[in-house]
Formats: structure tokens, C-alpha cells, sequence
């Protein structure tokens, strides 16, 4: 299996696990949904780092990865997932999708630096 193939799947199983716990978890534990999608979001972050340190991680995973985070908004904001119990419902459904979409950011960025850090390496052996 490709590192391309792995990490696209790898993607996918990491949105696929968070449906499925936001599904059940949201309405009644969303505190705890959080906190694990912090913690499973840092570890991914740092995964997608430190694999990728010789070469940059090709910019298709970071595409299926950020499909994979609109389904996964889309779907808490289309009625879908069912919207976080307590005085101010909705609330935790909607920063919720904020932490998706800052781990898409976050993503983006380190994909970015380690492209131009590997294009700067590149260049540099060219010489």
C-alpha cells in the first residue's frame, strides 16, 4: 500500500470514527466528544508532521481530508447529527465544527510549510 493510499484512508477512518461518535455522543456527552476530538485532532497533526518530515504529504490526502471535514460539518448542521442537551443548545455543535475546521486549517498550513520546505531542499540539491 502507497503512503498516498494509506494516509487517504487514514483520513477517512479518522472522519468516518468522529461521525460516528458524534452521532451518539453529541446529544448527551458533547463535553467528551470535544475533548477527544482535541486530543485525536492533536495526535493526527502531529502524525501528518512527523511522517511527512522528508517530503511533503501530497496535497490529494489534504483534499480528501478536507472533504471529508465539509461532509462531516454539513452533516451537524443539516439536522443529521443531533444538536448538543443543556441551556444553550447548539452551542456545542457549533464549536464543535469550528475544532473541524481549525484542524483543516491547522493541516493546510503545516502541508504548506513542509511543501516549501521541501521545494527549498530541492532547489538547494539542484545547485
Amino acid at each position: 500500500m502507497t503512503k498516498k493510499l494509506f494516509n487517504t484512508l487514514l483520513s477517512f477512518v479518522f472522519h468516518a470514527v468522529f461521525i460516528v461518535l458524534s452521532y451518539f455522543m453529541m446529544q448527551s456527552d458533547f463535553g467528551n466528544l470535544q475533548i477527544a476530538f482535541i486530543i485525536a485532532g492533536i495526535i493526527y497533526l502531529l502524525y501528518w508532521i512527523i511522517s511527512n518530515i522528508k517530503s511533503y504529504m501530497p496535497w490529494i490526502v489534504y483534499l480528501h481530508f478536507s472533504i471529508g471535514a465539509i461532509i462531516q460539518i454539513i452533516l451537524n448542521n443539516c439536522g443529521f447529527i443531533p444538536e448538543d442537551a443543556g441551556f444553550l443548545s447548539g452551542l456545542g455543535q457549533l464549536f464543535y465544527c469550528v475544532l473541524v475546521a481549525a484542524l483543516v486549517l491547522l493541516l493546510g498550513l503545516a502541508n504548506l510549510i513542509l511543501f516549501l520546505i521541501d521545494k527549498v531542499r530541492k532547489k538547494k540539491q539542484k545547485i
